[in-house]
């Protein structure tokens, strides 16, 4: 009796514990809201600039290099944090966009990410479903994304399995915090050294065998979910909802789709690759935003996989990102003004 009692109470103080330290739920965020906070308070003047994304915007923006390219363009100083997290798509980036503003982080300009893959929609739930598990949210946040089209009686069961017996709900999460190495192949550790990298995550090259390997792997994952997108629906209307809470907040903003190599754009569906060209042209006119496509900026060499950046050609893309987008969003801000 006395086991089942002690077991109850460690399951209630653990429960208790990560409602009042929500970031227990989602280390590979908190992780980087944490030296996020550290570079903007080590850097209190000029231009604050968060990148928000997936892995693919991770990879390929590297921090350093779009401050030196901005004081370069607007001799102004820049602190700039790569926010972007693996698997984020439309959903995951305006709950993370949420809680970065909520912990009193606004920067003046944000990069963010339009990944196509990530708005695909699956059976009945759409892309982010998959990726944002319940228990890397809070309740807030489970009402949010059941508004935004997560499948309502699994999440909300999920949540409450984590809620109630965070033991197990959680315990990737727990291991974590204890000994990483010991977590299972496939669950996202963050890295130890991000506040040295400023967020970024970078890829290292691989022989042209392995990348060509990884290729057929990514196609078999990828092609069904780029025949799946969807233009319209509650994920677009998370991004949509994303950009104008920048916009009321004033900040600037420059979106961008990320590179791809040659292989990757051949799978897209003529009917998607027009329906991007329209959602980019209605971004435009209805927000004032610059959006740019970048898929074909770089060779077939600069990637690991088809779609990762490799690290010596993230400087390349990030100062074209930031003459092409960047720069044009912040001086279009200005003259609006």
């Amino acid at each position: 009796m006395s086991a089942v009692l002690t077991l109850l109470i460690l399951n209630a103080a653990l429960a208790a514990y990560v409602y009042l330290r929500p970031e227990v739920r989602d280390p590979l965020y908190d992780a980087k809201q944490q030296a996020l906070t550290a570079r903007f308070a080590a850097h209190p003047d000029g231009l604050r600039v968060v990148v928000l994304g997936s892995s693919r915007s991770a990879a390929a923006v590297e921090p350093k290099a779009l401050e030196a390219a901005l004081e370069r363009e607007t001799s102004q100083p820049t602190a700039a944090f790569n926010m972007a997290l693996q698997g984020d798509g439309p959903i995951g980036q305006l709950v993370h966009f949420r809680r970065l503003m909520n912990a009193g982080q606004r920067p003046d300009a944000m990069v963010v990410e339009l990944l196509p893959a990530t708005f695909s929609w699956s059976a009945d739930k759409p892309y982010d479903a998959v990726v944002l598990r319940p228990d890397r949210i809070t309740h807030e946040e489970l009402e949010t994304v059941c508004r935004y089209g997560f499948p309502e009686d699994q999440t909300r069961r999920g949540w409450w399995e984590a809620a109630l017996n965070p033991w197990s709900g959680l315990r990737f999460q727990l291991l974590a915090c204890v000994q990483p190495k010991w977590l299972p192949l496939g669950i996202v550790q963050h890295r130890r050294d991000i506040g040295e990298t400023g967020g970024w995550g970078p890829w290292e090259p691989v022989p042209e065998a392995v990348v060509r390997e990884r290729l057929d792997g990514v196609r078999q994952q990828y092609q069904p979910e780029l025949k799946a997108i969807r233009w319209e629906g509650p994920h677009v209307q998370a991004y949509e909802d994303l950009l104008r809470e920048a916009r009321a907040a004033g900040i600037r903003v420059a979106i961008v789709v990320p590179p791809e190599g040659t292989e990757f754009r051949s799978w897209y569906p003529p009917d998607v690759e027009a329906g991007l060209t329209a959602f980019l042209d209605q971004l435009r006119r209805e927000f004032g935003v610059m959006a740019v496509d970048g898929r074909a900026w770089l060779p077939d060499e600069a990637f690991a996989d088809g779609h990762h950046v490799t690290r010596p050609w993230a400087k390349t893309f990030t100062e074209r990102l930031t003459r092409e987008a960047l720069v044009p969003a912040l001086r279009r801000s200005e003259q609006s003004e």
